[in-house]
């Protein structure tokens, strides 16, 4: 049985963790998933942080450099966990392309929870705070397809959840008019939802989408 551990850990010692991580990837596994390969848990490890450290409040961090460490954390989905949110203390600012960094990595080891959460908080955030459109990440993500569709289908999740169906309807054609097929999943949780909420002609419109675009099972 798997037993969570606490760590306390200041910023700086986990920058300097990160820094010192390097990461050699095999062909052979290349082709091969890694949350199949290596099974981590999400569970598996829970960071804190001593937010009285006035030194780590201070550390020089650009997006570029924070992009980096994320790719550099690919391997290690904690850690990279334990990255992303300690930086937001700092007052660092996330953009587009960091949150994309850290979103590749959760999505390549199916940390579903923690995607959910962060999408949530994304989609909860005024775009004036954020400094980019959300639909901004569907273009971010079109080079890879099993990104933008699982990104998709946890955002139409999202949508749902606070009665945003026609920006999830709109999620949806996005990712059509991007060449993509949405899962099959997303598509009947939407349409369930519409129907629960008397919803008809939305529901009809995203089963005439599957019938003229196939589906991902």
């Amino acid at each position: 049985m798997l037993v969570s551990s606490t760590r306390l850990i200041s910023l700086r010692k986990l920058i300097t963790r990160i820094q010192l991580t390097r990461f050699n990837s095999a062909s052979a596994l290349a082709q091969l998933s890694p949350a199949t390969q290596y099974p981590v848990s999400e569970e598996q490890a829970v960071y804190t942080y001593r937010k009285d450290c006035a030194s780590d409040r201070f550390i020089n961090l650009n997006a570029s450099r924070v992009v980096e460490s994320f790719y550099n954390l690919k391997n290690d989905p904690n850690l990279a966990c334990s990255f992303f949110t300690p930086l937001k203390e700092t007052g660092f600012q996330h953009n587009i392309d960091t949150y994309a960094a850290f979103i590749r990595v959760l999505c390549r080891w199916r940390f579903d929870r923690k995607l959910q959460s962060l999408l949530s908080e994304i989609v909860g955030s005024k775009e004036s705070d954020l400094g980019f459109d959300v639909t901004a990440l569907f273009e971010v993500f079109s080079v890879n397809s099993s990104v933008l569709i699982w990104v998709l289908d946890m955002l139409v999740k999202e949508y749902v959840s606070v009665g945003m169906f026609d920006v999830a309807i709109d999620a949806l054609f996005q990712l059509k008019r991007r060449g993509f097929v949405p899962r099959i999943m997303s598509c009947n949780f939407l349409m369930n939802r519409l129907i629960e909420q008397g919803k008809l002609d939305m529901a009809l419109a995203i089963y005439r989408l599957l019938k003229i675009s196939g589906f991902n099972e």
